[in-house]
């Protein structure tokens, strides 16, 4: 999962995302994510560049800290406009990026109600890295693993016709809720491990609970 950029977060006050040009990582998103981030902590463009050069890892790093030189050789300067670019450029693989993270929603374990926020804020991190995916499909995907009767109570939510995700996270939250709270104390969900959900490292062979 991306760690936050420590040296970065004490410059801007603000912990952005690292970037390292994984096969699963999205620069497109990644990109739009340190913009708004600047924008809000009002760093001007011509020091954009040096505050994202903390937030690179490996391959990434590797890559920029090689055509930086190649520029000094030439008297060149890099602006934040061409950082984009170039890195762009390299890593925007979009459509295989996609069809990573869709396999990764399709094999993520539902882990019971008492787990819902976790598997919501874990498909949610994943899904809303893919542009090109239609709601249909992101809400079959997003209930397949859930109970039957959460399923139903989230399809019959009357916002649903706003093919909104966000309506389905809070009808699933709600299901939960009813759930939990007409429950007796002692009565807890199969699947109240004591470990923390870890989405990406959910394998497809896992058994799946409701």
């Amino acid at each position: 999962m991306p760690q936050s950029s420590g040296p970065t977060s004490v410059r801007l006050g603000l912990r952005p995302q690292t970037f390292s040009g994984g096969a699963k990582e999205n620069v497109n998103f990644w990109i739009v994510q340190l913009e708004s981030l600047f924008n809000v902590a009002k760093v001007p463009e011509e020091s954009r560049f040096t505050h994202t050069m903390f937030a690179l890892q490996g391959d990434a790093q590797t890559f920029v800290v090689y055509l930086l030189k190649r520029m000094e050789v030439g008297k060149e300067v890099m602006t934040w406009d061409l950082f984009k670019k170039v890195l762009t450029a390299r890593y925007n693989r979009q459509g295989i990026q996609s069809d990573l993270l869709r396999q990764e929603l399709e094999t993520m374990g539902y882990e019971g109600v008492r787990r819902m926020v976790e598997y919501i804020t874990a498909f949610r991190e994943i899904e809303n890295q893919i542009y090109e995916m239609e709601f249909d499909d992101r809400l079959h995907i997003f209930v397949h693993p859930l109970p039957t009767d959460c399923t139903m109570f989230i399809r019959t939510m009357p916002g649903i016709a706003t093919k909104d995700m966000e309506v389905v996270y809070q009808a699933a939250r709600s299901w939960a809720h009813i759930l939990l709270t007409s429950q007796p104390t002692s009565h807890s969900s199969r699947s109240a491990a004591p470990t923390l959900y870890k989405a990406r490292k959910v394998k497809s062979s896992k058994t799946r609970r409701g």
